[in-house]
């Protein structure tokens, strides 16, 4: 057994065994092992020492989620330090197929999360969306919120990256007239999952989903329905047994590009300028509609 399991083992304390070859460490990106304790599974997560804060903000979201009684996460054994590097011991789930029944009763479990409510929007701390650090200083108005603390740190951060041209004079319109796309409709602070695409939740047990990874704050619900809808995947059973807890507003397609675009920026800022053709049109879209 190597070293590293045996601190992580002895900081948990619960017996884990795994073999030697499993255990590597990528350079920038943490490896996800299973490993065993008697007749229990695990789900750990490995990364640098750096990595630690990121893995317990992922811990405190999971926490948020299953305090809500909702949607089934994975339960965390043990979140820290071991040596020179960082783990977050989960919980493993044994996944099957997304299936009808299961989108179904994740729309409806989605909806209920999201009436869990607070004062304010964002979070009393900072976590990740990704490998992308994600602010959360707590706003009462929603506008402030989602320019000061979601769209323009990721801006600032792709004009760092040298996309200053492609993006600043138009974005900073779009900054500066966010007004516009909120004239008729005031949200409720909702807990989110905050990066819900079709890879972050599954099935298990044939029937129950099961959602992970989140980055989670008090936001807008509809910024999670956006999400769902950036990439696809998800069935209309899911959009139907959602609004049958909780209609989306009718303006909700004025707002959806405005929500996705902080995640394209988001793909842009991490992966590069093959995202960058897809964050100049939806900003162009989002211009057209001011």
């Amino acid at each position: 057994m190597s070293d590293l399991i045996r601190e992580i083992s002895l900081h948990s304390g619960i017996d884990l065994q795994c073999t030697d070859e499993a255990v590597r460490l990528a350079a920038k990106q943490p490896i996800h092992l299973r490993t065993h304790s008697q007749e229990a599974a695990y789900f750990l997560k490995v990364g640098s020492k750096n990595d630690v804060n990121r893995f317990v903000a992922e811990a405190r979201g999971l926490e948020l989620i299953a305090l809500t009684n909702t949607i089934h996460t994975p339960e965390v054994f043990s979140v820290g330090n071991a040596g020179d590097n960082a783990y977050i011991l989960m919980e493993f789930i044994d996944m099957g197929p997304q299936t009808s029944h299961s989108a179904l009763e994740l729309g409806k479990q989605l909806a209920s999360m999201h009436k869990t409510t607070t004062n304010s929007f964002g979070l009393n701390q900072t976590n990740w969306i990704g490998l992308t650090k994600q602010f959360n200083k707590q706003e009462t108005d929603w506008v402030v919120f989602y320019r000061d603390q979601r769209l323009l740190p990721q801006l600032e951060l792709a004009y760092s990256k040298g996309y200053t041209t492609a993006l600043e004079e138009k974005a900073t319109n779009l900054l500066n007239n966010l007004n516009v796309f909120f004239e008729d409709y005031s949200p409720v602070p909702s807990l989110l999952h905050g990066d819900l695409w079709s890879g972050n939740w599954g099935t298990f047990c044939n029937k129950k989903p099961v959602i992970f990874d989140p980055a989670v704050y008090y936001g807008d619900r509809e910024a999670d329905i956006a999400m769902t809808l950036l990439f696809g995947g998800f069935s209309q059973e899911f959009y139907e047994s959602y609004s049958s807890v909780w209609p989306i507003s009718p303006g909700f397609k004025i707002r959806q590009d405005l929500y996705n675009f902080y995640h394209v920026l988001n793909h842009l800022n991490i992966f590069g300028s093959s995202y960058l053709l897809q964050s100049e049109n939806l900003l162009d879209k989002l211009i057209s509609k001011l």
